[in-house]
């Protein structure tokens, strides 16, 4: 019983990477695209949080970012100024990660390897990459799952970084499924030829403007 379960629950997972596939085939606006990615990758695992890097040279522009806790913290807020938010922010984006490894993203992005990482708080100190505690302390937040995972295209070029933070069952959060890393390399690979695609149409757009 427990073996056709899996079988059954690994056919819906494939099913799920399907249908975000065509999905993903189908946006053609780079920003839209870029938090359709996110959002399906953060389904996907039942992430709470994440971030989207996009490739530009030898850094890594932080995209997207999405976290759950502190949307609903925000909401809360308005709601108790009696304001209403017709538009969730991204919680902290705009800036740029060096491409190299010594943050966790960039050591993703500069090795192309994926990192699971069960405690954000508890990376041995003989690792190369760190964890950046400021995002945490400024916004009373506390990473500590994470899955972060390249996206590489056809010729196995980086032209991005998906992480995901806080795996959740139930209440609780809990690590990343060791099952879920070559799942999300997969739709990480489908991710990174659309937003080749988007750029492309974004650029002759341009060009004709």
């Amino acid at each position: 019983m427990p073996a056709k379960t899996n079988t059954r629950g690994l056919q819906e997972q494939l099913l799920a990477l399907n249908r975000i596939g065509i999905a993903l085939s189908k946006e053609q606006e780079l920003n839209q695209l870029l938090t359709l990615i996110l959002s399906e990758s953060r389904q996907f695992t039942n992430a709470e949080a994440g971030s989207l890097y996009v490739r530009e040279g030898q850094q890594l522009r932080f995209s997207v970012s999405q976290n759950e806790v502190l949307e609903a913290r925000k909401k809360a807020e308005l709601k108790a100024q009696k304001k209403q938010l017709e538009v969730v922010p991204s919680t902290f984006t705009g800036f740029y990660v060096s491409l190299d490894k010594s943050s966790i993203s960039g050591y993703v992005g500069a090795t192309g390897k994926v990192l699971n990482i069960p405690d954000s708080y508890k990376i041995p100190a003989s690792k190369e990459y760190k964890f950046n505690r400021s995002f945490d302390e400024k916004n009373n937040y506390r990473t500590k799952s994470q899955l972060v995972v390249p996206m590489k295209d056809a010729s196995s070029n980086v032209v991005g970084v998906i992480q995901l933070l806080n795996a959740r069952k139930g209440k609780n959060i809990i690590p990343f499924d060791k099952h879920y890393e070559n799942l999300v390399l997969s739709l990480a690979s489908q991710a990174a030829i659309a937003i080749k695609n988007a750029m492309l149409t974004q650029e002759l757009k341009e060009a004709y403007l």
